[in-house]
Parts: structure tokens; C-alpha cells; sequence
């Protein structure tokens, strides 16, 4: 798949004496661009959507306007997945349709359009398409947004935006010609190291929690984060980012004495969790899995308290600088087929503790991040219209062919949601946390923040019922069972919340308040259990992902059901249920 990376749609005539120049490669053109956007951590470019490039366009911005244009650039194409060729130099040719963009990215997602880029006529836009994704809006890419050939951003002063402009890249000479000693070769370099540092670079999105286990032939776990950094150069886990390399995968390490370790930058990519590389990984030393390590002889079995104070701590912070919601917060087996980080770590336990207050209900603020980005509410509270399953089957319906990944889109704004709202809930039964002046003012704050959760969990409950149906009509049994818990669970924080909203007495309410984050904990796991893995799904054209049943031994009863997201070549191949089928091009 191939990447255009930004190209001028608001310019005068690019002057032909200029395209091959090494203003376009240097700090003054396309490195400065890349450079400005890697910078910036508003609206960036989904992981996902990085790691599948092939090539990459480079035109910088000129001056403004919206007619016709054409501007020169750069193209660069991956060698492997970590390196990229020497670039050639092209023109664009076309519209911009919002003159305060300076830059324009296209990200083409399919051999056929790196075909079109070397041959010299590679076009965008001209049809209607689905807004380009971004972090703020998706912040957990699966393979229906990448099944598309090309998706095109708008930026300026660093910070982008879908873009509908349109137009065609051509070779400068006509034909793809690599750039070999027109330019000095440190121009060239430096703007490779642009190009690897811009795709290395995140807005992180969630936390995978990790235990280190024992590093293959010693005996024991790590006793340093040297040990970790050196185990990870040897098996090539290395980054360049921000023009600097790395090699620990992980973003920090927590030593049994719960000191913290930092591994790679919290805004460079990870190496820790396939698919999920735009969370935060953070490992626990030790190893907690009781088959792997039964008696202790690779280390603890289980974490340390202070590991586990450092790493409620560590979590909280990263959760108010990010804005990540609590069902992002995951273990690496909730993603990946792993035992990792065992089933004696306390996750339940964690998650209890990252949810709680500091106070009890009527005193105390809860550990909830500040605002999300406006854009996750608003497609929380567009969704309602939109939750019911659709009845067609999957094979005439695009939207059921989708399912459950769109749900879970559905399932996780609301989610976000609902977090908000609860904080709003509790700031309404503290009457000088909610500001209130009067009796009847604090009354009335209490019952509209009652009133929105109620309609948010009962949102939450429609989608889950809607595909617990859906799935009866597939036959398949598992995934019945899967949204049914869900849509239960669901049912129950609506009833958590109306016991909430009438109690009288402090006891009575501390109860209901405790027994409300329970619900909501519950359901935020069971969505957990269904949609783990569904972002990291990249299934080979003619497959269908698919949930594999499995089971955590350190849940409640009622939360063991999960699923494990794959490929299966045929419908009838998956024991569990199935979710979209990718179609060929």
C-alpha cells in the first residue's frame, strides 16, 4: 500500500528549475513538513493506516488558493517494512477545496495504486469515499478502513484533516525515475529519517499491560532494563524515531522494587503488541503465569505490591495525558494469542482500582481522564440512531458484513461515554464538588445526569441486543452467548443507575454508588472479552475474521467468555463466530 505523503493543493505554477532541487528534500520542504506533523499530537494518522503504506509522496506547500494547481514533490517506497528507497521526484496536478490547508497527504492502500504511482498517473479523489480516519475519531483501525485504495489528508501548521481535494500525481519526467545523485546524499538521508520518523510516531490510544516472563536461555527474569534493551536489539525490535533510535519494545518497565523505568517514548510506536502498537506497553518484571512459572523458579509469581502501585500510578497519569478510556486499558492476551502477562497478575483488580473514586460517594473525585476528544462524543451520541443490527444477511448486506466491528465502534464511544457521564453523576451527589447553590438545584443536576446514563447504558444495550440477534440468525451460538452477557450487563448498570438516582440516605447511596462501578466495570470487561484483537485482524483478501472461543482463568464466572480475532479461509471453519469478510479486489 502506498502513502503519498503531502502534497501542495493550494499553490501557484511549482517552477520546473525548482522540482529537482534539495529544497524539496531538505528541513525548508518535505522533511519540514513530516517533521511538523510528527511534532504535533492533534488529529494524527491511525497506526494502522502508517503501517500499511508502500510508498510515500512528498510535495510541499506553496501558496494558497483553490483552483487548479500543480506543484512539484517527492515519492519514496518501502524496501522492507522498516526501510524505505530512494525517492523520485513528481508533480501534482489538481484542486484543493479548503484554501487554510498548506499540505496535503494521500495515503494509497493497494498495490494497483503503487502500480499507477510508477507508471506515472496515480489519481485522487474524483469519487465519494468515506472521510480519511484519524486518531481522534478511530482511534483502533481494522482492515475495513484500509480496504480502500487511497486516503487523503489536508494539513496545516502540522496538524491534519481529511481532505476531499483531487487531482493526478505524476512522475517529473513522465515516468518513475529514483533520485540517485541529483541531490547531496545527506539531503536524501535526512529526508528518509523524516519519512521513518513520521511513520514511527503516535498519538497513543490505549495501554497493554505486559509481564516481562524469562528472556530465552536464562533462567530467571530480567534483573535490569539493560537486559530487556539488549534482548530486544538481538531480536531486531529497533525504531527510529524522532530521529533517534530505540530498542526496548516497550514504552516503560516496572522492576520489583516498583521503580519505573522508561523504555521508548510514549509518542513513539511500540514494538510489544502486534496491531496494537499505537498503545502504550508497559511490562511488569516477573513472570505471573501459573504455567509457565508454577513453583517460582523463573521469578515471582506474582507482582509485588509496589509494581503495583507504581503501575496504578503510572496507568492514571497516562490516562489523563491521552484521554484513554478504561476499556482500553487491556492485557496482552486480551489481544494477542499469549498467556501474557499470566493469569496470576491482578487485572480485575487494577482496572477495580483505576475506576475508583479517591472518596466515597459523596465525597471524592473520580479517576476518570480529563475531557475526550469532542469528536468521540459526538459519534457516541449520533450512534443512537444507528445501533439496531441490520436484518439482511451477511452476504447481501455491506453494514452486516461489517458487524460486529462496526458495533464495536458503536459499543466504544458509548463506553467513553458513559465514563463522563458517571463523573458528571458524582459531581452532581457532591454538592460542593457540583457547585450546586440550592436543594432543588443539586436535585435537578443529580436526575439529568441519572437521566443520561440511563440513556447511554440503555444505547449500549440495544447494540449488544442487536447483535445477539444477528448471530442467532448466522446459528452461531457462541456469539448469542457473547452479546448476550453483554446486553445483560448493559441492563444492569441501568438498574445500578436508577437505584443511584433514588437513594435517600448517605449509606443507602454509598452502596448503590459502589455497587454501580461494579456493573460498570463488568460490562467494560465483557467488552473487552468480545472485541480484543478485533483491531489487529488484517485478514488475506477471500478470509473471514473470526472469534475463537477462549476462556480466562482469573475472571469471574461470568466473565470468562472471550474471543480470540483471526483468519479462517471458510464461513464454516470458525468454531466461534464470524466477523467481516475481506473482500477481494
Amino acid at each position: 500500500m502506498f502513502l503519498s505523503l503531502v502534497v501542495s493543493s493550494i499553490g501557484s505554477a511549482f517552477p520546473a528549475k525548482h522540482v529537482k532541487s534539495t529544497a524539496l528534500l531538505s528541513i525548508g520542504g518535505a522533511a519540514r513538513v513530516l517533521d511538523e506533523i510528527s511534532k504535533k499530537s492533534q488529529n494524527v494518522v491511525p497506526d494502522a493506516v502508517l503501517n500499511s503504506t508502500k510508498c510515500v509522496v512528498v510535495v510541499p506547500s506553496i501558496t494558497g488558493g483553490t483552483v487548479n494547481r500543480s506543484a512539484g514533490g517527492v515519492a519514496s517506497c518501502r524496501d522492507a517494512a522498516d526501510s524505505w528507497g530512494a525517492p523520485a521526484f513528481v508533480k501534482f496536478n489538481g484542486r484543493g477545496v479548503r484554501p487554510h490547508l498548506t499540505d496535503l497527504l494521500v495515503f494509497v492502500l493497494s498495490d494497483t495504486g503503487v502500480r499507477a504511482l510508477r507508471s506515472g498517473e496515480l489519481r485522487i479523489g474524483g469519487q465519494k469515499r468515506a472521510p480519511a480516519p484519524l486518531v481522534s475519531t478511530t482511534p483502533v483501525t481494522t482492515q475495513l478502513e484500509l480496504d480502500v485504495e487511497s486516503l487523503t489528508y489536508g494539513g496545516a501548521a502540522g496538524v491534519l484533516s481529511s481532505s476531499e481535494a483531487s487531482g493526478v500525481i505524476r512522475g517529473d519526467a513522465g515516468t518513475w525515475d529514483p533520485i540517485h545523485d541529483a541531490v547531496p546524499r545527506k539531503t536524501t538521508e535526512k529526508y528518509l529519517s523524516s519519512v521513518a520518523s513520521f511513520f514511527n510516531t503516535i498519538t497513543p490510544t490505549g495501554i497493554v499491560i505486559h509481564h516481562t516472563g524469562v528472556i530465552p536461555g536464562e533462567s530467571t527474569t530480567p534483573r535490569s532494563e539493560r537486559d530487556i534493551d539488549e534482548y530486544h536489539r538481538a531480536r531486531g525490535f529497533e525504531i527510529l524515531c524522532f530521529h533517534r533510535v530505540y530498542h526496548v519494545a516497550y514504552h516503560y518497565l516496572i522492576m520489583p522494587d516498583g521503580k519505573v523505568k522508561p523504555g521508548r517514548p510514549e509518542r513513539c510506536e511500540g514494538a510489544h503488541a502486534k496491531g496494537y502498537n499505537s498503545y502504550l506497553g508497559i511490562s511488569v518484571v516477573g513472570d505471573f503465569s501459573s504455567e509457565d512459572n508454577p513453583s517460582g523458579k523463573k521469578g515471582p509469581t506474582r507482582p509485588t505490591a509496589k509494581q503495583i502501585a507504581s503501575l496504578i500510578q503510572l496507568c492514571r497519569r497516562l490516562k489523563d495525558r491521552y484521554n484513554i478510556p478504561l476499556q482500553h486499558i487491556v492485557r496482552h492476551s486480551d489481544i494477542s494469542s499469549t498467556r501474557c502477562p499470566g493469569d496470576r497478575f491482578p487485572f480485575r483488580s487494577v482496572l477495580v482500582q483505576l475506576q475508583r473514586r479517591s472518596g466515597g460517594a459523596t465525597g471524592g473525585a473520580w479517576m476518570i481522564p480529563a475531557k475526550p476528544p469532542m469528536a468521540w462524543l459526538t459519534v457516541a451520541a449520533l450512534s443512537t440512531t444507528l445501533v439496531a443490527a441490520p436484518k439482511q444477511t451477511r452476504h447481501s448486506s455491506k453494514a452486516s458484513s461489517e458487524e460486529p466491528f462496526r458495533s464495536f465502534r458503536m459499543l466504544d464511544a458509548k463506553l467513553t461515554l458513559l465514563a463522563h457521564q458517571q463523573e458528571t453523576l458524582n459531581a452532581a451527589l457532591n454538592p460542593v464538588q457540583g457547585g450546586s447553590r440550592s436543594e432543588a438545584a443539586h436535585s435537578e443536576r443529580r436526575t439529568t445526569a441519572s437521566r443520561n446514563m440511563n440513556s447511554t447504558a440503555a444505547a449500549i444495550a440495544l447494540v449488544a441486543g442487536g447483535l445477539e440477534r444477528l448471530y442467532q440468525r448466522r446459528h452461531q451460538s457462541f456469539g448469542v452467548e457473547m452479546f448476550r452477557i453483554m446486553r445483560i450487563k448493559a441492563q444492569e448498570v441501568q438498574r445500578g443507575v436508577n437505584a443511584v438516582a433514588k437513594a435517600q440516605r448517605t449509606g443507602t447511596l454509598d452502596l448503590a454508588t459502589k455497587r454501580l462501578d461494579e456493573r460498570i466495570l463488568s460490562l467494560i470487561v465483557q467488552f473487552q472479552a468480545a472485541s480484543g484483537g478485533y483491531g489487529a485482524a488484517r485478514c488475506s483478501p477471500g478470509a473471514w475474521t473470526c472469534c475463537e472461543p477462549k476462556r480466562s482463568k482469573d475472571l469471574l464466572q461470568s466473565e470468562q467468555v472471550a474471543c480470540m480475532w483471526g483468519c479462517v479461509p471458510q464461513a464454516e471453519s470458525c468454531t466461534g463466530f464470524l466477523g467481516p469478510y475481506i473482500r477481494r479486489p
